[in-house]
């Protein structure tokens, strides 16, 4: 079975292409199989090694060339190799994904990892993905909320069908405490959609209820300009306040455990539908438990009470007094910890994933 994997996006490193990387390596020596097209100088490109390159033209913007030439090479290979399952990665590589296997004449799927109808998608962009998910024979999406979205837009359910994305099996983590101190940790980029101001609000409504015993860790960056002027106007706004100084700035965490074990609690503050967060994924395997956003596919992740704690979105007050709570009590911290790491090895593995769609590529191939 040979499979080609379609992924160009040339410019960002998010929830998809991380997700994209565990994949890869739990598929191990059976990568073979697998061919990837990405966009040269990508770092998608440099995901797993054993897999073999495609290199395409990127899709930062669509263009009916692009789309031609990348068809034209996707051929060529096939010709040469044939393919028996596409597979598009993202909604933006469906319709490349659609377009090659019409004319290499072999089966496409593609992976939805977003709400179909997110704000930040273009209506044009819907258009095509819409056109696209006509040819495709089936659509994975990431959570049971991801699927009831697309099915609530109009998505052929008979198309739809669940794969939740997993993680590579790993020991929880210890974390670097310091004595008599919480560590809370806000971990993604910096978005008014992902909670990121909110955050902010939180901590101030925190410093209300408890105004000592705790820190702050910030991980991640912004990634447009947009961004940046939200980070401005959050220092202007709070930079005053008492609290400010326990703030650490960590910049971009290349590792995520590397932050996750600096940290007592995760902060989650998204504001927007929430596919299947995987720094939730990565915090509950890190033995780290999360104060999150009832939202989206979060509520998939955190067995509110158990494992984490669970907050309307938007409700900033609620959100600090979640969080106050459990600062006070090291032993549910600690069981909430144990919890996650448990549930997330147990019900989120890597190999789960990876098993679940070589199923899918081979009731394709052998049935054409």
């Amino acid at each position: 079975m040979r499979v080609l994997l379609l992924h160009t996006e040339p410019r960002y490193f998010g929830g998809a292409e991380k997700m994209l990387g565990y994949f890869l390596d739990g598929y191990g020596e059976a990568a073979s199989e697998l061919a990837l097209g990405a966009a040269p100088g990508s770092a998608c490109a440099d995901l797993a090694a054993g897999v073999e390159r495609v290199l395409l033209k990127d899709d930062r913007r669509f263009s009916i060339l692009r789309l031609l030439r990348n068809t034209a090479v996707i051929q060529k290979i096939n010709r040469r190799q044939p393919f028996q399952v596409l597979h598009g990665w993202a909604a933006r590589d469906w319709e490349l994904t659609a377009l090659a296997s019409y004319f290499c004449r072999c089966p496409a799927i593609g992976t939805l990892h977003d709400h179909p109808d997110a704000s930040f998608i273009s209506a044009g962009r819907r258009q095509i993905m819409r056109f696209s998910a006509r040819v495709l024979r089936k659509i994975v999406c990431v959570s049971e909320a991801v699927r009831a979205a697309a099915a609530d837009c109009g998505y052929p359910e008979q198309k739809l069908m669940v794969i939740q994305n997993g993680l590579p099996a790993r020991m929880a983590t210890a974390t670097e405490r310091k004595p008599g101190i919480r560590r809370l940790g806000f971990l993604g980029v910096f978005l008014e959609r992902k909670g990121f101001r909110g955050f902010f609000e939180t901590i101030d409504e925190l410093s209300k209820l408890n105004p000592d015993g705790w820190e702050v860790a910030i991980g991640g960056v912004a990634q447009d300009a947009e961004s940046e002027r939200m980070v401005q106007q959050v220092r202007a706004e709070y930079q005053t306040r008492s609290w400010w100084a326990r703030v650490t700035w960590c910049g971009w965490v290349k590792k995520p455990v590397d932050f996750l074990k600096t940290i007592d609690l995760l902060v989650f503050p998204s504001r927007d539908f929430d596919p299947f967060p995987t720094v939730l994924l990565e915090a509950g395997l890190a033995g780290v438990p999360v104060v999150g956003a009832r939202l989206g596919g979060v509520p998939e992740i955190i067995d509110d009470g158990r494992t984490g704690w669970l907050f309307a979105p938007g409700d900033w007050l609620e959100a600090a007094r979640q969080i106050g709570s459990v600062m006070e009590n090291d032993g549910q911290l600690a069981l909430a910890g144990a919890a996650a790491a448990e549930r997330i090895n147990s019900q989120f593995p890597v190999l789960k994933m990876v098993a679940r769609y070589r199923e899918l590529y081979s009731t394709f191939a052998s049935h054409g």
